[in-house]
């Protein structure tokens, strides 16, 4: 949507334009009464804070709520996929009523995230929401608590519904426990087995660039009374992905270093690098391209993390004796480099012409020189 942008008999209409919400760190704060689907206008006010306005793309751009937000990404690069060393988000009805907070703190070993709602209820009555999830620096959530209680116009209970180590009670007003369910595990499967454990895939600089797999789930009901599971319709999203024509993807996510395609349908992946973004990684050098895979059985959102290595390969490596393509003669007492025995740290050449060197003394090239 450009400038002058309105939506024809809605809630917005000016000169700035709407974006669509799609950045992680706020998709997953915001109230969950909220719709799905949002448009939003930021105001930056400085740095580290800024004001946002949100739209329901849904029913012709009307505002549902607004933001303060403050984002102090530290010594961190923006955008990293650890998330922000800190981070609060203060969210209001578009009336400015406070609805609640939420609260994001980073560090070496992980993340976590609490927030608290209190939403009014269709009808009468409010629903306080509160969420606490602790992940570690791959993203496994280690610890988690949710909570969602609702009251009627006098404060009296209602009921409500809990989650703890994943699986999520529903209970009625009377505190009594009437169905579970278990949130969904995320299994990644690389296509190569010698991919290391807890990566997706493995590629190389001027070598393999491709990294295949699939995102399986998993839903261990055992011992759990009163499973609601069987009924559960279960989705697998990739975060921050735009979808896509193709015969084998649904949608991609550009990371650092390539672009991930995956299929929402079967979860089949495909990493695809970019050999271009990676002149200044060298040989024993490994970089990660990270990147998430959403498996919902709309109660439980799991995040899945996919990990992708790039393996370095300098360019340029100088010969020294000792690197077999490169001796010395004594009988003649020359230096001689055959092109045919190179196995230096980029590797062997597809064939001698592929290969070209300069001989230098002190550092100063002999053009003469001959090998």
């Amino acid at each position: 949507y450009g400038p002058n942008f309105v939506i024809s008999g809605g809630g917005y209409s000016g000169t700035t334009d709407l974006q669509t919400l799609n950045e992680p760190l706020i998709l997953n704060v915001v109230p969950s009464s909220w719709p799905s689907t949002l448009f939003y206008i930021e105001n930056q006010i400085d740095a580290n804070n800024s004001e946002w306005t949100f739209f329901n793309a849904a029913s012709e751009g009307t505002e549902v709520g607004q933001a303060d937000v403050y984002v102090d990404w530290g010594l961190r690069p923006e955008g990293d996929y650890r998330g922000p060393m800190n981070a609060e988000f203060s969210f209001y009805t578009p009336n400015g009523d406070l609805i609640g907070n939420s609260f994001i703190s980073t560090d070496q070993l992980g993340s976590y995230e609490v927030s608290n709602f209190t939403i009014p209820l269709v009808g009468g009555g409010t629903s306080s929401i509160y969420n606490s999830q602790t992940k570690d620096l791959n993203g496994n959530v280690t610890d988690e608590y949710a909570s969602v209680s609702n009251y009627d116009n006098y404060g009296d209970y209602l009921g409500g519904q809990f989650t703890t180590g994943g699986v999520t009670e529903f209970e009625n007003a009377n505190n009594t426990v009437y169905a579970r369910n278990v949130a969904p595990d995320g299994i990644v499967t690389p296509s190569d087995v010698s991919v290391p454990t807890g990566k997706a895939g493995v590629v190389t600089e001027d070598g393999t660039s491709l990294a295949t797999g699939v995102v399986s789930y998993n839903q261990n009901t055992t011992g759990v009374a009163l499973s609601t599971d069987l009924s559960d319709s279960v989705g697998r999203i990739l975060a921050n992905g735009t979808a896509i024509t193709d015969v084998f993807y649904t949608s991609k996510a550009a990371g650092m270093f390539g672009t991930l395609f995956f299929n929402s349908n079967n979860g089949n992946y495909e990493y695809r690098l970019d050999q271009t973004k990676l002149d200044a990684l060298n040989t024993g050098q490994i970089a990660t391209d990270f990147f998430s895979v959403i498996i919902d059985d709309t109660i439980h959102e799991t995040y899945v993390d996919l990990q992708f290595d790039v393996e370095g390969n300098s360019e340029n490596n100088p010969a020294t004796p000792g690197s077999e393509f490169f001796t010395f003669n004594d009988a003649t007492k020359t230096y001689v480099v055959d092109v045919t025995a190179i196995n230096d740290l980029d590797g062997k050449p597809s064939s001698p012409g592929s290969f070209t060197y300069v001989w230098k003394i002190d550092g100063s090239e002999i053009p003469s020189a001959t090998g």
